[in-house]
Formats: C-alpha cells, structure tokens, sequence
C-alpha cells in the first residue's frame, strides 16, 4: 500500500467493483412491480409474526430479517449461478461454466449485496465505501418495506363470499401428492394458528381426512419410485365442501330482502316501541300523504334515469353492444331497487302502494320468514330490526364490495371487447381467404366443356366474368341424363317415363356461386342459387342428398357427392 500504483490499482477496482454492484442493486430494486403477490403476502405475514412475536423490534430489524429471506433464498443463489436458473442465453451460460473467473466475480457481488441487504459494510474502514453501504441499504430498506406491503388474497384475486356461486365453471389446480401430504401435516401441526376457534371449517375438513401419517408409508421411501410418483403433478377439480344447493334457499333469501325494505319504508314514517306495535297501529292520513310524496318523488326520479339510459344508448353507437347493454341493466335494477317497494307491480303513479298495505306485506313476509327461522313473532320481530341495523352498519363494507365487482366486471368487459374484435378481425381475415381461394380455383378453363354451353353457342364476345378470370358458362342438362349419372335422385310427382319432358340448367356468373334453373312438363321453376362452398358443407356434415326448388310444384333431390363431382369436372376443369 506503500506505492502509489497499487493503490491507483485498488481505488480503480474498488470503483469498478461498486459500479457493477450498483447495476445489481438498481435491477433488484427496479423489480418491486414484477414480484409475484404470493412472494410479496409471504413478506407481509413474516413481518407482522415477527412483530407480534418480538414486539420491542425496531422497524429496521424487522426489515433485516424479511430482507434477509427475500434476497438470500432469492436473488443471491441467481446472482452466483445464473446459468442454473435459465435467466441466460445459452452461449453465456456455457461461457460462465466454463470460465471460473465470471463466476468468482459475481460470487464477490453477491457478498457485497448481502451485506448491504443486511446493513452492513463490507469490512472496509474507508469512507467511500461506508457512504456506498449506508446508500445501499437505505435502497434495500426501500424494497423491503414494499415488498412487505400486500393487499389480501380476496382484494387481488377479486373474491368474495359470492364467487363461487357465480362461477361457471370450478377452479382447477395443479398438485403433487407430495405437496397434499406436506400441506396437510402442516396444517395438523399448526391447527391453533391456522384456524378460528373450534367451529373453523378448516378443523371440520382435516377431521374428515383423518391424520397425515407417517411420510415414509404415505410418499414412499426416498429415492424410491414410490417417492418419485408422488412428486408428479396432477390435476384437482375444487368444490365447494359447504355450498348450498342452487336454488334451495333462493326465494327466502329474496323475501327476506324484500322484507326488510318494505320495514325500511315503514320506519321512515311511522316509529313505536317495536315493529309488531308499528305494524298493528294503523297509519295517520299526515303519515300516508309524507309516504306517498316520497313515493311519486321515487318514481319522477326513476323516469329520468330512464329517460337518461335511453339517451346514453342512443348516444353510445361508439361502444361494444357487450358495454352498452351491461351499463343499461345496472342502471335499470339500480332504479328498480329504489321503487319497488313503495309501487305494485305495474310502476303506475296511481298504484302507489300506501303504508296499510306495505306493513300487510311485512306482515305476510314475516310468518314466511318465521317458519324458516329467520324471525320470531314471540321477540316482537326484533330479528328483523336487528338485520336492518347490521345493513346499515356494514353500508360500508357493502359498497366496498360493489366497487370490486364493479372493477373486476370493467376488467371483463375490456377483456371481452378485445376478444370481440380478435374474433372479428379473424373473421374478416376468414372471409378474404375463402373468397381468395373461390377466385383461385374459379380461373377459366382453358378447353371447351362438354354438353351444352351457352358460351360456345354465343356470339364469341368475352364477358366479364371471362374478364375476371374465372370460367362461366352455363350447362343444360335433361332429367334422364342427370339421373342415369347418378347427379338426380328423383323429380316429385314425375314419372321416370315422363323425365325426358324435364331438364336442369347449371350456371356461373359469380365466383363459387351456382345457379340452377328447372323446367318441368312445360312449368319453369323459379331460379335458385348455393355456394360451392355451402354444397361443400354438406359434404362435410355427411349430408348425402340436398332438395331443390322446394316450393315449386315438382321438387328436385340431387346427391351431393355426384353433384359436387359435376361442378368440379365442368367449372373447376378438375
């Protein structure tokens, strides 16, 4: 240390050495968006257990030992071998296994890293790198106290109470027999943490599957292929263990709701000792007349929203239909829910239902609810009060659900319009190809066709399909003929002796589209076209017969094979 050119050499690797760890640190930092939610929970639960476990812990301490997990059973082992996580091209992770110096560089990385994760220096009394540390770990502290912050699995993943009932189809997981047993002696082991109380569904779950057992006579022993089958994924179709059967408690859980609103609606104008008191005592005419002002003032208010959504479609000709229709049901359930229980059943302003009549529904929705247990005339229905006032004192968590079904519905209708114009634009890309390839095999002919063609009987003049590119002519054909090459099943109400007085005309004037013509004893039928590719459709299906001119008097069957082997030999020269 003595000679100023080793100590120009140190200073320059040292600042080399704090530039490339800087890179590191910048990259790993930078990464706080892209780590995964279950990483990130897993952050947040060790750092409230190791709070609540060590509750005299700074709040620095706490982030040492989340960073210490995070950075050292993740980044670290990526950073001294990255060729064994696939993070590199394959030339350079040969380069990295064949060549010690890279990897002993980033070993050194590696080291620097962990200690400014750790907040500590690297051993060096020098200024400089006491400043680079203490800058580093504020980064660090930074990181870790993000990655500590998580939302819970029901916000991010956009689940409730009611998701299972709404979806369409069951989740599906991927799990190893392995992963079950660990997770299942996991939970036994720690059931008091896991679970809330002895009614917990958890315990009811592990009681019905009994106990883990031994992990050698369940998973095999190791290195055993017993042990290797059981760390094979497999795939797990989950149901609901506690769900209710659709549609058996539907109609309480509706009248029930109902119910309540018409006690809401009651309240609002009449009060009393209790809901029976209120219900026996009849409504003053000063109570009937604030109620049905309320009411009228409900349904001009519904009007206008109505009158709202009809302008909102007329004005939303830019958005999905998909959009559109859902934002109009929304809106109308919204004011429905506002009038209907203070009208009957048609909405008209003079059906307005009065108070009498509302507390009779109460009444009659209250012994229905009684047999299910929901209430009880003996407590004065003081059980419906009582969930009334819990509505409104969890209006709050309510709305809060809303505003994530209304978020997670959004993320659906955008998801829906771009799959919508996916499908539309490969629709048209369809349309072009099918109508590409009709012109492709549609090119004129360069021989003469066989049997009677209008163009070779014409006065030679080119016409514009000729001009187009594809071969049109028009072939006339008697009956017999048709039926003796199989192409003519049969005319109704036609004799076969009869069928020489018959006769079809088969046409092109359009790419793939074929037009045929039919005179029967004397009578034309009105003309009828198909596509090439609607005959081909047939053909597809296993449809062996196809009738034409089905509203004429003499109906035509051809067989579709046949048919398709005529056009082809005439109009496609195949």
């Amino acid at each position: 240390m003595k000679h100023s050119f080793v100590r120009e050499k140190i200073a320059s690797t040292y600042a080399e050495l704090f530039k490339h760890v800087a890179e590191f640190l910048d990259a790993i930092v930078n990464s706080i968006k892209d780590m995964p939610f279950g990483l990130r929970y897993s952050c947040m639960c060790l750092k409230q257990d190791l709070a609540e476990k060590f509750p005299g812990t700074s709040e620095d301490e706490l982030l040492k030992m989340v960073g210490n997990v995070v950075y050292y059973r993740f980044f670290n082992a990526a950073i001294i071998a990255p060729d064994g996580f696939k993070v590199l091209s394959d030339k350079d992770a040969d380069f990295i296994g064949t060549h010690p110096v890279p990897r002993r560089n980033l070993a050194t990385i590696a080291r620097m890293l962990q200690h400014a994760a750790s907040g500590q220096s690297y051993g060096d009394s020098e200024e400089k790198s006491d400043a680079f540390f203490e800058q580093a770990w504020l980064k660090f502290r930074t990181f870790f106290a993000s990655a500590s912050q998580a939302v819970s699995s029901e916000q991010h993943f956009s689940i409730d109470e009611y998701s299972d009932v709404t979806m369409l189809s069951k989740p599906t997981v991927f799990l190893s027999p392995a992963e079950i047993y660990y997770t299942h002696a996991m939970l036994e082991a720690n059931i008091e943490v896991a679970t809330n109380g002895v009614s917990d569904p958890i315990r009811e779950i592990l009681h019905d599957l009994g106990e883990a057992g031994n992990e050698a006579e369940v998973l095999g022993e190791p290195e055993s292929e017993q042990r290797e089958n059981a760390n094979g994924e497999m795939s797990l179709t989950l149901a609901n263990k506690f769900e209710v059967p659709e549609g058996e408690d539907q109609s309480v859980k509706a009248l029930m709701v109902r119910t309540k609103r018409y006690v809401v609606d009651v309240i609002r104008f009449q009060q009393g000792k209790n809901l029976k008191e209120i219900l026996e005592t009849d409504s003053s005419e000063a109570q009937e007349e604030a109620h049905r002002v309320r009411a009228l003032g409900m349904m001009a208010k519904q009007k206008e929203i109505d009158a709202a959504d009809e302008a909102a479609k007329a004005s939303a000709a830019g958005e999905s239909p998909t959009k559109t229709a859902i934002k109009s049901g929304m809106r109308k359930r919204a004011s429905m829910k506002r009038t209907q229980s203070v009208t009957s059943d048609d909405g008209a302003d003079h059906m307005v239902l009065s108070l009498q009549q509302i507390k009779a529904k109460i009444v009659e929705g209250a012994l229905e609810l009684e047999k299910h247990g929901l209430c009880s005339s003996s407590n004065n229905f003081q059980d419906l009060l009582n969930s009334v006032a819990q509505d409104i004192r969890n209006q709050r968590v309510y709305r809060k659900q809303r505003k994530q079904e209304l978020r997670k519905l959004e993320g659906t209708l955008v998801g829906l319009d771009k799959k919508r114009g996916h499908m539309d634009d490969q629709i048209e890309q369809y349309d072009l190809y099918v109508a590409s390839c009709m012109t492709e095999i549609t090119k004129k002919k360069k021989k003469g066709g066989t049997g009677f063609s209008l163009k070779r009987f014409g006065r030679g003049k080119k016409s514009k399909a000729d001009e187009e590119g594809f071969h049109a002519a028009s072939y006339k054909y008697g009956a017999r003929r048709l039926m003796d090459k199989g192409v003519l099943l049969g005319v109704d109400n036609v004799d076969n002796s009869k069928l020489k007085l018959a006769s079809i005309t088969i046409s092109c004037d359009a790419a793939g589209i074929f037009k045929f013509n039919a005179s029967v004893l004397g009578t034309t039928a009105a003309e009828e076209s198909i596509a090439f590719q609607d005959l081909l459709e047939l053909q597809y299906n296993n449809v062996t017969t196809h009738k034409f001119f089905t509203e004429f008097v003499n109906p035509c069957t051809v067989n579709v094979n046949l048919l398709i082997f005529l056009i082809n030999k005439k109009f496609y020269n195949k």
